[in-house]
């Protein structure tokens, strides 16, 4: 019976007789200011009534025009302070996050008035980014603003600096997060941006960046909330149509001096291609002979010694710690030695691998107990999870998370030295596993290891 569950649903499903059935029984929905609620005669809502209109608007499906004018008119009357909307839950950003949905709405509706701006407190720079989306398309839709052309650019410039790049992929520099009281989280409000900015020529290139951080939000192929899922559904749809609107065919050729390589588009997805790095400077040519515009990722690969920690979106260092040691300050045969890694990501992301090798013939301990096979992940807040999965490999110990938050966590493990001579290890490393470009690398010294 749940109003914003029937919407929803209907237009994540893009299904026009649910919307159909919706709209038939919204009236009773509608309090006597004319917000609608969550249940039928109950207190109405504006997020809710914002939402409704919102939605009616991307989908460019009706709303009954009596409704729609009752719900039009609380808006106003919401924004111009006739009446409060009290809630317990109010956080002190709250209010000005509802009025602001609000005010996008009436943009969208061309019943903006620059008197409605009044009562905001703006402060573009200590608002959340879901605030800074909706202040951005108040600017670009309302008329004759105050400092429009000013606030707009503003708007635009802090947005940007929410954005962080991990490889082929924007996040956001809040995390994750789910305000549940105001029914938004993370994956909503990238949604929200990219169906805002998708037709601007300066957010173009952009948008298969935001794309890829969008879809590193889904967990078991879907977002957290109907919400999410509706404006997910949303964005995806828009971009499709926007930039893939023709099916790839044919091949696609590329150049790089003296050599060449095809992509076949085929059903199946085309091979990786590997070209040489050039002797003399030379320039990557891209032709594509058939339909459509596929989508290429160009990656430079090196194999060099790393000589220092590198990282992109993480950061890896290593300590040993004697467990039982022979002569001090010395590795010889049978010692035992805990290994400390400490990690530290830029962003929320899910799906993170931990790689690091071991002297050829050292033993990990701990598979029975299975205490030292975990990986204890210490987030900021001094909260503790485990990792998914460790391997216990004869080359290497390897953990894989299934979530990991921004902010710094550890792995310990323990290790008896079995083997005598000089190990020369490749770098300890953490990996994005479907974001491989976001990786995180620390060079091992010779370990040496005494008979």
């Amino acid at each position: 019976s749940c109003l914003e569950q029937k919407t929803s649903k209907a237009a994540g499903l893009q299904d026009r007789a649910l919307w159909n059935a919706a709209m038939d029984m919204l009236p009773a929905y509608l309090d006597s200011r004319g917000l609608a609620a969550f249940y039928p005669n109950g207190g109405g809502y504006p997020f809710l009534t914002a939402h409704i209109l919102r939605v009616a608007k991307a989908m460019e499906w009706p709303v009954p025009d009596a409704a729609r004018a009752q719900m039009l008119d609380a808006l106003v009357a919401y924004a111009e302070g006739k009446f409060r909307f009290d809630d317990w839950r109010l956080q002190p950003l709250d209010d000005d996050h509802r009025r602001l949905e609000v005010l996008v709405i009436l943009a969208q509706y061309g019943r903006l008035k620059p008197a409605h701006l009044d009562a905001l407190k703006i402060d573009p720079p200590r608002w959340t980014t879901a605030m800074l989306v909706n202040w951005f398309e108040v600017q670009r839709l309302g008329k004759n603003l105050p400092r429009q052309a000013e606030r707009l650019a503003q708007a635009e410039s802090l947005l940007r600096s929410r954005l962080t790049l991990q490889g082929s992929a924007y996040l956001l520099s809040d995390g994750e997060f789910n305000w549940w009281w105001l029914y938004d989280n993370d994956a909503a409000v990238v949604s929200r941006l990219m169906l805002a900015t998708m037709e601007l020529p300066a957010w173009r290139e952009d948008q298969p960046r935001l794309l890829r951080g969008l879809l590193m939000r889904q967990r078991a192929g879907r977002w957290n909330t109907t919400v999410a899922n509706m404006w997910g559904g949303f964005a995806l749809r828009r971009f499709s149509n926007t930039f893939e609107r023709e099916p790839v065919s044919g091949t696609t050729q590329a150049v790089l001096g003296a050599q060449k390589a095809a992509l076949t588009w085929t059903d199946a997805t085309p091979a990786p291609q590997r070209l040489d790095w050039p002797a003399a400077p030379a320039t990557l040519k891209l032709a594509q002979q058939g339909t459509g515009k596929p989508w290429i990722t160009v990656q430079s690969r090196a194999r060099i010694p790393l000589q220092a920690p590198y990282g992109t979106g993480f950061t890896v260092s290593k300590t040993f710690t004697a467990v039982q040691q022979k002569v001090p300050g010395k590795w010889s045969v049978g010692d035992v030695v805990r290994v400390s890694l400490t990690m530290e990501a830029q962003s929320d992301i899910g799906w993170v691998a931990v790689d690091d090798p071991v002297p050829a013939g050292a033993t990990l301990l701990g598979r029975a107990l299975g205490r030292d096979a975990s990986l204890a992940t210490e987030s900021g807040g001094g909260d503790w999870t485990w990792a998914t999965y460790a391997e216990f490999a004869a080359d290497a110990y390897r953990a894989y998370y299934e979530r990991i938050n921004k902010g710094q966590w550890r792995a310990v493990y323990t290790l008896r030295l079995n083997q005598s001579g000089e190990f020369r290890l490749p770098p300890t490393r953490v990996e994005a596993m479907y974001a491989p470009e976001m990786f995180g690398m620390t060079p091992n010294a010779v370990f040496t290891v005494a008979p």
